[in-house]
């Protein structure tokens, strides 16, 4: 299978997860599943675990895709049928300001990536889940398929810049797997 046919993209919230997503999905062409929009319902509700994990399933069975989203639990269905994993490692604090200042940006709006059904929110489990984010459970669970995926870590908004540029240079007909 070719490299970012299937691509799992997570990490913190704030990290820009689903801004990466949507540029790496129009540079080579490839469908962006946005999980937050399929997984939060109207006010917020949130989808059962057996809703959730069956829409996963339903989504991940085309065959190519970008999926950006955490959702930790519920790796181990992503990550089996993903050729390419990859994980925002960026700074605590950097995610928090980020997350804060989408929030004031979409003040009263609903952004793409959350299906235009739920106005963006802030609260204090948001910013703590931030602050816990598992960092070091995220790199045990990627040590797992080292061997069998494309592992990519971003560890600052730097290395997405020359990933993406490094993507957009390849000539056409040259093709991404180069």
């Amino acid at each position: 299978m070719k490299k970012y046919q299937r691509t799992a993209i997570i990490g913190s919230c704030g990290a820009g997860k689903s801004t990466f997503a949507r540029q790496l999905g129009k540079i080579i062409g490839i469908e962006v599943i946005h999980l937050d929009k399929h997984y939060w319902k109207p006010g917020w509700v949130r989808s059962s675990k057996q809703q959730w994990e069956a829409r996963q399933k339903q989504l991940m069975s085309k065959e190519a895709w970008i999926i950006d989203g955490n959702y930790r639990s519920s790796f181990h269905i992503r990550f089996p049928v993903a050729d390419t994993i990859i994980f925002f490692d960026f700074p605590k604090w950097l995610c928090l300001w980020r997350a804060i200042r989408r929030r004031f940006q979409y003040h009263n709006k609903s952004r793409e990536d959350l299906g235009g059904i739920n106005k963006e929110r802030i609260s204090w489990e948001y910013l703590r889940w931030i602050m816990m984010y598992p960092r070091k459970e995220t790199l045990e669970k990627l040590n797992i398929y080292k061997d069998s995926k494309n592992i990519i870590v971003f560890k600052k908004p730097r290395d997405v810049r020359k990933f993406l540029n490094a993507i957009k240079s390849k000539r056409p007909g040259q093709g991404i797997n180069g």
